[in-house]
């Protein structure tokens, strides 16, 4: 139920990654930590510098609150993976709904992966695809690579209200982005349970 011109198809989740950092060229970011490590690799091919809030084992690696004092005017763009890779941990939904609040009324884009999601049964109520209107600086990382084990094929997309960064994004590379292999794939495994 999303619509079409709020989403970014492209070959893999990485690349819409790498797209977007090309696309907004963000000059600072803040990223968690420990986290997938290709966000601060996409990020360095625009010389973006980071700032980390660091999770820590003793809190279970949630974020908390004080995340909201890393996110300040110097700050671009803020990146997290939501549940966590590499800890799994999703951040409670009054925490990232802080989150989105803070980058919007700050002009920040907020770069939100769920590519990891679908594994926890609890989408309904923690993905923050339903507020893509309420947060037009927000955009969503999905990928068809974990949940339909299709790593190899290559098909991930990005979900936001901003038609005119998709547009952009579109632009920074090859109209070629997914394969015909990817795409019927894809349509394949939109029809299994």
């Amino acid at each position: 139920n999303i619509k079409k011109e709020y989403l970014f198809i492209s070959n893999g989740a990485a690349d819409v990654l790498f797209k977007l950092a090309l696309t907004v060229k963000p000059g600072r970011a803040v990223l968690l930590a420990p986290t997938f490590a290709d966000y601060e690799k996409a990020l360095r091919t625009v010389d973006c510098k980071f700032t980390y809030y660091e999770l820590q084992e003793e809190k279970n690696f949630i974020a908390g609150y004080d995340l909201l004092k890393k996110i300040n005017s110097r700050v671009d763009l803020v990146v997290i993976c939501n549940p966590n890779n590499p800890t799994g941990v999703l951040i409670p939904v009054q925490i990232l709904a802080s989150i989105a609040e803070c980058c919007k009324d700050n002009k920040i884009r907020l770069f939100l992966d769920e590519c990891f999601m679908d594994f926890t049964g609890r989408e309904e109520e923690n993905s923050l695809v339903e507020k893509l209107k309420e947060y037009p600086n927000l955009m969503i990382l999905k990928a068809f690579t974990k949940m339909y084990a299709m790593a190899g094929v290559r098909l991930g997309f990005g979900i936001t209200a901003d038609t005119e960064v998709i547009e952009q994004m579109y632009q920074a590379g090859p109209p070629w982005n997914v394969s015909v292999l990817a795409g019927a794939s894809g349509k394949a495994a939109l029809k299994e349970d």
